[in-house]
């Protein structure tokens, strides 16, 4: 299971992401978070799952029977996106989603208000703070 979330806004401003990994049969769970410069909020919240899925990908025998994921967002529109019932914004990025499902992942997107989730809540703080990281650096 991944719970994640995004933060950010326009395509020219930065963004942030951040993802829990719970995995069957590890004792902790993995932290992942990042940044880039500029990219959307919708961009944010697809990132927060990638590097988690292709991490595990690389860990496990893919294409060897079927993995199921379940991602939990608190963002309606990326579970929309997600389960396809609503037209991809980002179709350069969910391409990379439908690479991982032609090589065994079974993806399921799960809505759930942020309030609800206290993983939901961590995530959200910690996507912040990773935009916040880069949004203050100036390169020179």
């Amino acid at each position: 299971m991944l719970v994640g979330d995004g933060s950010g806004s326009t395509a020219d401003r930065p963004l942030g992401w951040a993802c829990v990994a719970i995995e069957p049969g590890k004792l902790m769970p993995e932290v992942y978070y990042g940044c880039a410069n500029a990219g959307t909020v919708n961009n944010a919240e697809l990132l927060a799952y990638l590097l988690p899925l292709t991490a595990y990908a690389a860990r496990t025998k893919i294409g060897i029977g079927l993995k199921q994921i379940h991602i939990v967002t608190d963002s309606q529109f990326t579970a929309n996106v997600g389960s396809g019932r609503e037209s991809k914004s980002t179709p350069i990025l969910f391409t990379a989603y439908q690479c991982l499902a032609r090589s065994g992942f079974q993806i399921h997107w799960h809505w759930m208000r942020r309030e609800e989730l206290k993983l939901n809540q961590f995530v959200d703080n910690l996507s912040r703070k990773a935009r916040l990281l880069i949004q203050n650096q100036k390169l020179e």
